[in-house]
């Protein structure tokens, strides 16, 4: 046990070894005790005991005030101070008890001392409620403390201060008088220390200090009282009461770490441990009328009858407040679990932004950022005016051939590869990005012509080595144009378009090449017009028209034909004979055309919404869209993405589309027919048609060519392909409606021959949506009645008649 006191003097104290030393103690000192009472060395080792415990506690809690940064450090200085007090007081009492042979002064000296000992203790109690005193804000811990403190109060007056004071009052008396006052004291300090909604201890530390503190009022209460009982207390086991005293409030310092501020949510953590600070007051008050219950016992019955009342509604008052925790605690529990789950949705929302905000700036095939952040990144360079920079535009030489002769996944893997060594490029000045398909560009700070002119050749030089795939070796070579700031322009869409000018100069001049922009390039329309295309739907540039079409018969405006235009910045309105080639040529057509039926199902959607009644509308499907492989799962994927019914749409095919691979072309309009389409044939008599295959197709209209109703009043040859056309439609039970009606001749003409339907100037020219919607407003059924016709004045779409 020496060797173990030595290690526990140390300046690094295990403490499990301090917990295993302060239990050892208290057995061995009581053990030895009861081996040795009677004995003349009794006392002596009760005191040497004492000591021992004074001299542990005091160097414990002397570490703990060494390393304590925070206001609690004061603290652990009042205990210190109260512990060598004692140990002060023990010496003095053991010179006066076994040398000076009851010295009385010094007898009255380590009774002063002892109750300093109680003093220091209250005064780091009161700087710790000091302290605290910002989490006893509530009334009902005030109250709770108070009502303990009256019970506590009532108690010692009863019996303890009052026989006291009832004795001799010498001095030794008022020292023993102070006693019960100053526990009071303490005892109002651990009340505030335990109701402290969170504590500046850890869990442990408040417990041993509690239970010290606590053991100490015991002792001091259990020693007044034999005192008032004139029993003799000198070497009786309250000595083992305040030895481990001490040192449990020593060992609650070992235990001290400093705790951080509470956080947001950790008091229902602390709010689940409330049962034993809501039990205090009411056990104390029990106790109370317990004991008044015992005094009036004998003298009163109404008083007692009274008490019991009194009592049994205190103790069901308990029950409700047994009942009142657990929902307390129920709530509790929920309320952490939806801040757990607020948290983790939070943080879960955050990682999605992250990953959204990751995939919106980044091409997932190649892992180069993409066009939206080079826009990003070009706008950042513009703040600084005096900034020079290249665009340099990058397209791979017969790209397709790669894709159509080995397929998209080599050509994916082609791809990726060219992005490692663009994205190996990297230079403080070189920034890659992927724009789309197999187009690239770099983004190069520069100082001087030859410097952007070598990053250019850098670039060549790499692409141009052979590329390793899937074991097959792979030559291509990039053609490169560039547009430098701000000399060839100041803004993005101008310095990419001028770059892509200048690529397309290098693959018409041979491919595998660099040039920058000069403005004789201007002249390269159709280049420029077939790139601008490319980004028209991202710039929101094409707009759908509607030409309405009207029954001959009953007058009415029974449908309407989409008509795409493109807004072109800078250009104004381009009419589709001059890019829809160039969108047939380069591809573009396939997603013009999904973008077109994709516009018209959200503005049926639209009109409904509004309450209008929509029409009938006519969407044009090119050749190349027609003959893709997931056509019919595409318009189907656009339906349930628009919400549109397909009652409302009617799908144009031309004639050498429907006479080409007729078994295949069967199956698509039986897919198409299946989901809700209308189907029509759009310029029919201007290809080739087989009556045999016309005859199995399901065609819902035929559409006669604006070139045979132009010329019917000079061609008879015209007229009677129309009259033929007519009569055989409607022989297979197809519909009729020509195109390009524009005067009352032909009207009346088509009307004779059987025609059903007619779209033209005569009735009205292609509107914007918003002219249409207002005829559709205000001319539910049209008033096409002989020679009138649709005009449109100041932005009004109006009838007149031309009589």
């Amino acid at each position: 046990m020496l060797r173990n006191l030595r290690d526990l003097m140390s300046q690094k104290i295990n403490k499990k070894a301090a917990l295993l030393f302060v239990m050892a103690f208290i057995v061995v000192n009581y053990s030895f005790g009861l081996l040795v009472e009677g004995t003349e060395i009794y006392l002596i080792s009760r005191i040497s005991f004492q000591i021992i415990a004074s001299a542990v506690s005091i160097w414990w809690i002397f570490l703990t005030f060494k390393k304590t940064k925070k206001a609690e450090r004061q603290f652990w200085l009042f205990l210190c101070l109260g512990s060598l007090s004692y140990l002060t007081a023990l010496c003095l009492w053991s010179y006066d008890e076994f040398t000076a042979k009851t010295h009385q002064t010094i007898y009255n000296l380590s009774g002063t001392f002892w109750i300093c000992q109680n003093i220091f203790y209250l005064l780091g109690l009161l700087l710790l409620v000091y302290q605290l005193k910002s989490r006893l804000r509530t009334m009902r811990l005030i109250l709770d403390i108070l009502i303990i403190m009256s019970v506590a109060a009532a108690m010692s007056w009863r019996f303890i201060l009052t026989p006291l004071l009832s004795q001799s009052a010498s001095k030794l008396y008022v020292i023993k008088i102070i006693y019960p006052i100053l526990d009071l004291g303490v005892l109002f300090g651990v009340l505030s220390l335990l109701t402290a909604s969170h504590a500046i201890f850890n869990r442990k530390t408040k417990v041993l200090l509690i239970f010290g503190l606590l053991l100490l009022i015991t002792a001091d209460t259990i020693a007044s009282y034999l005192t008032v009982l004139k029993v003799e207390i000198v070497g009786s086991n309250i000595d083992i009461l305040w030895g481990s005293t001490l040192l449990l409030i020593g060992l609650s310092g070992l235990y001290h770490e400093e705790q951080p501020l509470p956080q947001h949510g950790e008091v229902y953590k602390h709010k689940k441990n409330h049962f034993l600070k809501i039990i205090l007051p009411y056990s104390a008050v029990v106790a109370f009328f317990i004991v008044a219950g015992v005094d009036f016992y004998k003298s009163d019955t109404v008083f007692l009858s009274f008490f019991m009342v009194i009592l049994l509604i205190i103790i069901r008052q308990i029950f409700t407040l047994f009942e009142n925790e657990a929902l307390f605690n129920k709530l509790s529990n929920i309320n952490e679990h939806l801040e757990q789950t607020v948290k983790k949705r939070t943080e879960q929302l955050e990682e999605t932004l992250h990953e959204v905000e990751h995939i919106a700036y980044q091409d997932m095939l190649t892992g180069l950022p993409n066009r939206r952040l080079f826009e990003k990144e070009f706008s950042d360079l513009l703040i600084n005016k005096e900034n020079q920079f290249a665009v340099m535009m990058i397209d791979i030489d017969r790209f397709k051939n790669i894709n159509d002769n080995l397929g998209h996944s080599f050509g994916d893997l082609l791809l990726q590869e060219v992005g490692e060594r663009l994205r190996d490029n990297r230079g403080s000045h070189c920034r890659a990005f992927r724009i789309g398909g197999d187009e690239f560009s770099v983004l190069i700070k520069y100082l001087s012509i030859e410097e952007a002119e070598k990053a250019a050749m850098n670039i060549l030089a790499k692409l141009r080595k052979p590329y390793t795939l899937k074991d097959k070796d792979i030559h291509i070579t990039p053609s490169i144009g560039i547009a430098l700031y701000p000399s060839d322009g100041t803004d993005f869409d101008t310095l990419l378009t001028r770059a892509d000018l200048a690529m397309y100069e290098v693959k018409k001049k041979g491919k595998n090449d660099f040039l920058f922009y000069d403005f004789s390039m201007k002249n390269l329309s159709g280049f420029e017009l077939e790139n601008s295309l490319h980004k028209a739907i991202e710039r929101e540039e094409f707009v759908l028209y509607y030409q309405p079409q009207v029954s001959i018969n009953t007058n009415e405006m029974v449908g309407a034909e989409a008509l795409i235009r493109w807004n072109k910045a800078g250009e104004g309105l381009i009419l589709p004979d001059r890019f829809i080639p160039l969108a047939e040529e380069s591809g573009f057509i396939k997603w013009m055309g999904e973008w077109v039926l994709r516009a018209v199902c959200r503005q049926i959607v639209d009109w409904q919404k509004k309450g209008i009644s929509p029409v009938k509308v006519a969407i044009n499907i090119s050749p190349m869209q027609f003959q893709q492989t997931d056509f019919v799962e595409t318009v189907e994927s656009i339906l349930i993405e628009t919400g549109a019914d397909p009652k409302y749409l009617e799908l144009e095919i031309t004639e050498s589309v429907a006479m080409e691979n007729i078994e295949y072309v069967l199956c698509k309009l039986s897919s198409l027919k299946k989901i809700g389409f209308s189907i029509s044939i759009d310029d029919f008599g201007t290809g080739y048609s087989s009556l045999k295959y016309l005859s199995q197709l399901q065609i819902d209209k035929l559409k006669i060519d604006r070139s045979f109703v132009a010329s019917m009043e000079q061609n008879e040859k015209n007229a009677a392909i129309v009259r033929l056309t007519t009569l055989m439609a409607k022989e297979l039970g197809m519909k009729v409606i020509a195109e390009g009606v524009e005067n009352n001749t032909q009207a009346a003409y088509l009307k004779k021959v059987g025609c059903e339907e007619f779209q033209g100037y005569l009735f009205s020219p292609p509107l914007p949506k918003e002219q249409f919607e207002q005829l559709l407003v205000r001319v539910p059924v049209a008033s096409y009645k002989g020679n009138r016709k649709m005009i449109e004045t100041h932005g009004k779409v109006t009838l007149v008649s031309e009589e």
